[in-house]
């Protein structure tokens, strides 16, 4: 499943305060995705899988090879990032993790073919990604998949769970009992099991240095609230 990481925060969600009061800050950086079987996967954030199996390359290399890109009339497309310097900061993210050593699997540097003008990026794939490369560390937000190659579950856990940000994870398995387990072990916020979207009467925020307090459910009505405490409340 995938596997895990990034170490820069991406966006930051704040309420604005007033002198007095209190704020909500969640950074969002990539996430650790853990794929205990081997799937299909096409993601943009870095993703694990055993290295005993070329599964997780071949399956993400043909899933990214049948994505459109151009023209949103299209359902199926993904059209071109937001601005030049988002393009210029994917491609530079690309080039370095061929610098660096990764495999690529698919995609590369530069548009897609046919498309000369616009700031659309090629659907990437790198395979035997080490978590010190930095398209393993920083939020790429392209279409970019790391595959972190793993031998054992620790193995995994442990590498989805070295960094300072843990806003979401996610775990794939077959096993609903064993990617409860395994999603009990990361240290992240927010944990998505076999692709389960946010709810939003479920808290939602992050660890570490992925923010602080809790937004939507109970937990975000109690940001809102102040505790107070009454002492000789009681006749004795």
């Amino acid at each position: 499943m995938p596997p895990l990481t990034l170490i820069v925060p991406a966006r930051m969600r704040r309420a604005t305060p007033s002198a007095r009061s209190r704020s909500a800050l969640n950074t969002e950086p990539d996430s650790p995705k853990i794929e205990l079987f081997a799937t299909r996967t096409a993601s943009s954030s870095p993703s694990w899988g055993s290295t005993t199996s070329t599964g997780p390359n071949s399956s993400s290399c043909a899933t990214a090879e049948k994505v459109t890109v151009g023209d949103l009339e299209d359902s199926n497309a993904i059209g071109p990032v937001v601005s030049k310097a988002q393009f210029d900061k994917i491609q530079g993210l690309i080039q370095k993790g061929i610098d660096e050593g990764a495999t690529l699997v698919t995609g590369g540097v530069g548009r897609p073919e046919g498309l000369k003008e616009g700031y659309y990026v090629k659907p990437t794939v790198f395979g035997n990604v080490k978590n010190t490369m930095t398209i393993a560390r920083e939020e790429i937000f392209g279409p970019v998949l790391s595959i972190l190659p793993y031998h054992d579950e620790e193995e995994a856990v442990s590498i989805a769970n070295d960094t300072p940000y843990g806003l979401s994870g996610y775990v794939t398995s077959g096993n609903l009992d064993h990617a409860k387990s395994v999603a009990r072990r990361l240290r992240t916020g927010n944990v998505h099991l076999n692709g389960a979207q946010l709810a939003f009467d479920a808290p939602f925020g992050g660890y570490k240095q992925s923010g602080n307090g809790r937004e939507w459910g109970v937990n975000g009505f109690e940001e809102f609230l102040e505790t107070k405490a009454v002492f000789g409340y009681s006749a004795e």
